[in-house]
């Protein structure tokens, strides 16, 4: 029997224990979810209990978030992979400027290093 179909037959608020073992996570889960109030419960002193019909929404409404993000995920997804097989897009040395792509005199790395108008690297200011 589905979880909701389950919730939506009970008439009988659930304990900690029949709600962990419904959704097979452990009751701690649980109490850690009704502290940070991210599930819907009743809390009469230091007694929890759930309502059923709450809970079945409650579940609903997380599946159809989850849906949603999932659905925008696939979207940027297939956008990327798009962009991805357009190969027309290049860049060109005259698109980055050539005084970017001079190196350093006497560097050991291959790093761009921008230059000063004199070409030597130096500023004259030293």
């Amino acid at each position: 029997m589905s979880i909701l179909r389950n919730l939506r037959g009970r008439t009988a608020p659930l304990n900690v224990k029949d709600f962990a073992e419904l959704l097979d996570v452990t009751e701690g889960t649980i109490q850690r979810w009704v502290r940070r109030n991210q599930v819907p419960a009743i809390r009469v002193g230091d007694v929890i209990r759930f309502d059923p019909g709450m809970l079945a929404d409650w579940i609903e409404l997380q599946a159809a978030a989850s849906q949603r993000y999932q659905d925008g995920i696939n979207r940027l997804i297939r956008m990327r992979d798009s962009a991805l097989e357009d190969t027309s897009f290049q860049i060109t040395r005259e698109d980055l400027g050539e005084d970017v792509l001079k190196l350093k005199p006497g560097s050991q790395n291959a790093t761009a290093e921008p230059t000063d108008a004199s070409g030597n690297g130096h500023s004259d200011e030293s």
